[in-house]
């Protein structure tokens, strides 16, 4: 007889979250975002600038989660860009700071406090091309 083991850091199928959609799906007029992440923390000490780059088939997923090892926070850009791209901008700069908490605060739940400054462009297709002026 065989037993099969299941993973207990995996979840099962049925109980994944839906992927998201295709940028082009939600936003047809945009053909690419860039997002720029700069992270801080008041210890001094940053983790690496993250640069992505999403073209229309890309999914439409706009979080990301807290670079700080075992932090169980993320930065969730999914309403600002919502905003964003409904507004017609052509870019948007902003922060949000991390609500998750670190390892090592756990049992105290002091928040992790991680800030990210991120800047947002689209670059648009042609049928806006004529409200944003040259790209």
């Amino acid at each position: 007889m065989r037993i099969s083991r299941q993973s207990v850091s995996k979840p099962v199928r049925g109980g994944l979250a839906p992927r998201p959609p295709a940028l082009r799906v939600l936003f047809p007029d945009v053909e690419e975002l860039t997002i720029e992440l700069e992270f801080a923390h008041e210890s001094g000490w940053s983790p690496s600038s993250q640069l992505r780059i999403l073209r229309p088939a890309a999914l439409a997923s706009f979080r990301f989660p807290c670079p700080f090892p075992g932090c169980s926070g993320c930065f969730d850009l999914d309403e600002p860009m919502q905003a964003f791209l409904q507004s017609n901008e052509g870019s948007l700069v902003s922060e949000l700071y991390c609500t998750g908490v670190r390892p090592r605060d756990r049992t105290i739940g002091k928040p992790c406090k991680a800030q990210v400054s991120y800047r947002i462009a689209a670059t648009y297709g042609n049928s806006k091309a004529s409200a944003r002026g040259p790209r």
